[in-house]
């Protein structure tokens, strides 16, 4: 809770009152912390990320998000370029126990995981209505995530995924996906009408996502053997620990602004 209580204070800063590009550095600089701690998660498990690379294609896609046309060819390109560069470094200069399959893969992984997918947190501040739909989506996965912890504490009986997650719970995840809508009809009445009457269900599905995104993560700590991806966060972990949830959920609100609500 303190380390939330000194984070929350800039982050609305930033949001609420900071431009485009000044969110742009922001997010850019999670990615960079999440690309570290990528690649300190994929040498756990044997394999090698090219960092140089994988940062290029992180913050690459947080620039290419500030072109007005937000053109998802610039993405495209940048993980073309970065799946060759990688493949050329791998056969220039081997990596012991890590073959040049397993460098591009891991150095793709790495970037396009915490690097492209938070990029796209950018390319939503950039529309006219940003900075509502940034705290949306950010307060909907704060509250669903708040919810599913407390109430899955207090309340969980039966495990959602324990090969993955042994202490999240399908009461937990209810709870979050209810939470969530409410909050998401919440920020409909209070400063984003735009939402219209679908508002809590926009609100339950980023739950859901959030809940895929957050077992994911999970996913690939067991595998690497850690319990958090850092120490970054005291009681959260490192970055990655703390925006699992909003990996998927700010794309999946992206594509959907641009097909239902634009």
């Amino acid at each position: 809770m303190l380390t939330v209580a000194a984070l929350l204070p800039v982050i609305c800063v930033v949001i609420g009152w900071g431009s485009p590009a000044g969110f742009a550095a922001l997010t850019a600089g999670v990615v960079l912390l999440g690309i570290l701690e990528m690649a300190r998660l994929a040498e756990r498990c044997g394999g090698h990320v090219d960092r140089v690379l994988a940062a290029g294609l992180g913050l690459g896609a947080c620039a290419a998000f500030l072109d007005p046309l937000r053109d998802s060819a610039w993405i495209l390109a940048l993980i073309a370029f970065t799946c060759v560069a990688t493949l050329v470094r791998s056969v220039v200069r081997p990596v012991n126990g890590c073959g040049a399959f397993g460098a591009v893969a891991a150095t793709l992984f790495a970037g396009i995981y915490p690097g492209v997918l938070l990029a796209f947190m950018v390319g939503l501040r950039m529309e006219p209505r940003g900075r509502a739909m940034i705290f949306f989506v950010v307060l909907v996965i704060w509250v669903s995530d708040t919810a599913a912890y407390y109430l899955g504490r207090a309340f969980g009986r039966h495990l959602l995924c324990p090969s993955i997650s042994p202490r999240k719970t399908v009461e937990g995840a209810i709870a979050g996906v209810l939470a969530a809508a409410a909050a998401a009809e919440g920020c409909r009445l209070s400063f984003y009408p735009d939402l219209g009457p679908a508002a809590a269900a926009i609100g339950a599905g980023l739950a859901g996502v959030g809940i895929l995104g957050d077992l994911g993560e999970s996913m690939l700590k067991r595998g690497a053997g850690v319990k958090d991806t850092a120490a970054l966060l005291p009681g959260h972990g490192g970055i990655l620990d703390r925006i699992d949830s909003l990996l998927l959920a700010g794309p999946v609100f992206y594509y959907y602004y641009q097909s239902a609500l634009r």
